[in-house]
């Protein structure tokens, strides 16, 4: 019997995104070096919306995200600019 190729590289995209969600969680007690893997995870994620964002405007799971989304945020915002002087 053959046994099936694995695939251990590291350098797959969706195995990277693994690995910061694992990194976040055993930096976590080291305090506010969390940050880090976080904020490399948002820039991923700003890049992957904007390079992508023709296939996402059309599906209906992100639509569904965006309005759950803004109606979190939108209540958000009118109460900030209420509270600033």
């Amino acid at each position: 019997m053959d046994r099936p190729v694995v695939n251990h590289s590291w350098t797959d995209r969706q195995q990277l995104g693994v690995l910061l969600v694992w990194a976040c969680l055993l930096v976590l007690p080291i305090g506010r070096v969390v940050e880090v893997p976080v904020m490399l995870m948002a820039i991923a994620g700003l890049y992957l919306l904007f390079k992508h964002w023709q296939s996402w405007r059309h599906n209906p799971a992100f639509k569904l995200f965006a309005g759950v989304f803004l109606l979190a945020w939108i209540p958000i915002l009118v109460s900030l600019v209420a509270v600033c002087p």
